[in-house]
């Protein structure tokens, strides 16, 4: 069975390295991103099982899309990864 992928999103190296030592030491391949842009391209190169999010960074990365874009009516699909 191949391992189950983690891509972690934080900012904050201490918390960022203790998260993937522990993953790693509980069997799991991890991988990583510090900012909400680059855990896109991560996400979409690496297909990762389980994303985990700071929410400060996901905060970050939306907060400048909802001041400059306005709000439909029409509901928007989940992107596909492909």
């Amino acid at each position: 069975m191949a391992e189950k992928k983690i891509l972690i999103v934080e900012d904050e190296n201490v918390q960022l390295t203790d998260l993937a030592r522990r993953l790693r030491s509980a069997g799991f391949d991890v991988v990583a991103a510090r900012d909400g842009i680059t855990a896109i391209s991560t996400a979409r190169k690496e297909q990762p099982n389980l994303i985990l999010l700071d929410l400060a960074c996901l905060l970050a990365m939306v907060s400048p899309c909802f001041s400059a874009c306005k709000c439909s009516s029409t509901p928007t699909p989940f992107p596909s990864w492909s």
